[in-house]
């Protein structure tokens, strides 16, 4: 391969990542790979690949490349591929759906940013209702983190929260996590939240199963299950309700 094919060759690559960028962008499938708060990076990103391609295909000839471009290229290309199948199959274990199966919540909150922040200020310093509804997902983080914050006043409240039943052998009998994904990046730093929910029949759900929970919030020791405080919120008085799920599992905390 002579510099000016090589030059053409690595060109067309840069053109093809910048494609790769948008296709996942206008697709929504970047939504599987990273946080929607990256968009605007991930744009320029295109921008740059396009740019560079461009430029080595209509620029003058670098030197000599030092190997064969095409197999250069082979750890971009099975990266492109992987991120492909990835963004458009979801993950069977990452708890999340699909970006074609997004709630018109989580599209909504990708086209109203300034709506979500105002939503979150209003979560986070006015007075808390005597329920605490977290049906609206772009309130969940800043609601929930009052409530592990402020034990002692949220405690006696009422609470209303959907989510996926999880439980482990560290449970004790009679609780389940009403829980959902938290994803502040990407799907690597995935983790679950929740809250600790006392239930009678709590052996019969099934991990995954998607269900909403009434109660009233009360103040009790978690270590079995899991929490890394002993004093944690739990759901008493509860409620369980199995539902159709509506929403993703995940929940984007900004």
């Amino acid at each position: 391969m002579n510099e000016r094919s090589d030059a053409v060759f690595q060109g067309l690559l840069y053109v093809a990542l910048a494609a790769f960028f948008l296709v996942l962008l206008l697709g929504g499938g970047i939504s599987a790979l990273v946080h929607p708060r990256m968009n605007v990076w991930i744009g320029a990103a295109a921008a740059i690949a396009a740019l560079i391609g461009v430029m080595r295909i209509f620029g003058p000839a670098p030197g000599a490349s030092g190997g064969r471009s095409f197999l250069k290229a082979l750890p971009l290309v099975a990266v492109m591929a992987a991120a492909g199948v990835y963004a458009s199959i979801g993950s069977d274990s990452g708890g999340y759906a699909p970006a074609q199966d997004m709630s018109p919540e989580e599209k909504a909150f990708r086209s109203a940013i300034d709506e979500r922040e105002r939503a979150w200020k209003d979560a986070t310093e006015k007075e808390l209702p005597k329920t605490l509804d977290f049906g609206n997902d772009a309130l969940y983080w800043p609601l929930y983190n009052r409530v592990y914050d402020d034990l002692e006043k949220t405690k006696g409240k009422r609470i209303r929260v959907e989510g996926f039943a999880f439980r482990d052998s560290g449970y004790p009998p009679g609780t389940f996590l009403v829980a959902r994904n938290l994803m502040w990046c990407c799907s690597a730093d995935m983790s679950l939240i929740g809250f600790l929910v006392r239930y009678d029949e709590a052996d019969s759900l099934k991990n995954g199963q998607w269900v909403q929970v009434e109660g009233v919030l009360d103040i009790g020791d978690a270590r079995a299950a899991g929490a890394s405080d002993s004093m944690s919120p739990i759901i008493a008085e509860a409620q369980v309700r199995p539902v159709s799920r509506e929403k993703s599992n995940v929940i984007y905390p900004y």
